[in-house]
């Protein structure tokens, strides 16, 4: 029987090359489970949350926050009739809003300023406003505030609250 030797380094070699094509593989794997369990085009998941009704658009005051808790009564929001179309805006005029009260950055309650149409953070002084999606202002929350109300009767949205015409 012959006998073969076999350098260190020769021993590295197939070794580290076997090891590469198995993390390869093994990461081709993963990665096309994580692909298939997720929709095309996906990077976030939607949940159904149930539709409910939190007031009457007609008799909401312009410019005055309307609080309410949605999805649960652990969830504070606030509803408000901006008094003009604003993007995402709904009900009849497009010019309703509604809003987490907790800031995106830890959590903090934000408070709705009607002078300035913002909602102000005590915390951590980041500002959003409330006609403009609430994108982000100033501060240090890495997201914009929470929507939380975007469909009406009028003009229905799949899985979210109604603010109700009338």
């Amino acid at each position: 029987m012959e006998e073969h030797k076999l350098s260190r380094r020769i021993f590295l070699k197939s070794t580290g090359g076997a090891a590469a094509v198995v993390g390869t593989a093994g990461a081709a794997l993963v990665l096309g489970a994580a692909q298939a369990a997720s929709p095309a085009g996906s990077t976030s998941t939607n949940l159904n949350y149930p539709k409910r009704s939190v007031g009457k658009a007609g008799g909401m005051p312009v410019n005055q926050a309307v609080s309410f808790s949605y999805p649960d009564p652990s969830s504070p929001c606030v509803a408000i009739r901006m008094g003009s179309a604003v993007p995402g805006g709904i009900g009849p005029n497009g010019d309703i809003v509604a809003y987490s009260t907790l800031c995106t950055h830890m959590g903090c309650p934000v408070q709705y300023e009607g002078g300035t149409k913002v909602f102000k953070c005590g915390c951590h002084y980041s500002m959003f406003d409330a006609e403009n999606g609430g994108q982000m202002v100033c501060g240090r929350p890495p997201k914009t505030c929470r929507a939380c109300c975007s469909s009406t009767t009028r003009r229905p949205t799949p899985s979210a609250p109604s603010a109700s015409t009338g």
